[in-house]
């Protein structure tokens, strides 16, 4: 009873900080400093090795949209854990999530918007700016790898160390306001927290 407290309070918390990020946007101070910070952090030519660190962790990394579910897929079956369709079907309805916020707050990209310079990266990004995917991806996959393996606190921190690092390199590249990245990482962790530890036992309450 003490736990779905805790994991329904959790919810809660979640959902009120992604209402108050998406209604900053609404607020032209807040979007002012917003773009100023993505001003601050984009950064083009001046720094070519950041570029390429920058590059490298938001494509190859667990923000991205094949490297980091193709990881969890491979860590599911070499440990022998039968979860690989449950991982998958939460993160691919993650995407829909993604595909509703993103239609819904249309928000244009940093380099297309505010910023007259090019993408940094590689690939091209589609779709709007808010939330950011990449951010949702990488704080999504920290929290499940971190909780479906029961990972230590050593563990935990490198995953979460390296889903922020996928955050600021979102921005860095000029793909993300830092408000998409804040929104992204806060839907990451509250999707995995709903499906490892809410939507399981309202499935077998409803079986009965």
């Amino acid at each position: 009873m003490k736990k779905n407290y805790h994991s329904y309070k959790a919810l809660r918390w979640g959902i009120g900080a992604v209402v108050f990020i998406s209604l900053l946007l609404y607020i032209p101070s807040f979007t002012k400093v917003d773009e100023y910070l993505a001003n601050r952090i984009y950064n083009y030519y001046t720094n070519p090795p950041a570029t390429f660190i920058a590059v490298t962790i938001t494509d190859y990394t667990i923000g991205s949209g094949i490297f980091g579910p193709l990881l969890v897929v491979l860590l599911l079956y070499i440990k022998k854990i039968p979860k690989n369709v449950f991982f998958l079907s939460s993160y691919f309805s993650l995407l829909v999530i993604r595909y509703i916020l993103q239609s819904i707050v249309v928000r244009p990209r940093p380099f297309l918007a505010i910023i007259e310079n090019p993408y940094l990266g590689m690939q091209m990004p589609y779709g709007t700016s808010f939330p950011s995917f990449h951010a949702m991806s990488a704080f999504f996959i920290a929290y499940m790898i971190s909780t479906l393996f029961k990972l230590k606190k050593t563990g935990r921190y490198v995953f979460f160390a390296l889903a922020v690092l996928v955050g600021l390199s979102r921005i860095y590249l000029g793909a993300h306001y830092p408000l998409d990245v804040a929104a992204g990482s806060i839907i990451g962790l509250l999707w995995g927290h709903i499906c490892f530890h809410i939507l399981p036992p309202l499935i077998k309450k409803g079986d009965k």
